[in-house]
């Protein structure tokens, strides 16, 4: 759902993935520059963890980028936060 802030993710993990969000704020950043952009970032593995934030780095994206410790909160695989395995 897009709000004036930004999108509320209210499903929980399914969503359009990392191009796709990527893209739309690439998007953003060229008509409306004067503003910040937010992008949580989670893996599923430590390895696709640095690949996704590789290519955030590697794109034009100018916003804040979170890597958010406290995905997934599904049931059966606990918090990153908690368990680094």
């Amino acid at each position: 759902q897009d709000v004036p802030l930004g999108s509320i993710n209210s499903m929980g993990l399914p969503n359009q993935g990392l191009n796709y969000y990527l893209n739309y704020l690439l998007e953003l950043q060229e008509t409306d520059p004067d503003r910040t952009f937010f992008l949580s970032l989670v893996g599923m593995s430590p390895e696709e963890t640095h690949t996704i934030l590789k290519k955030v780095q590697d794109s034009d994206f100018k916003g804040l980028t979170e890597l958010n410790l406290s995905c997934p909160n599904v049931p059966g695989k606990p918090q990153i936060a908690y368990d680094f395995d």
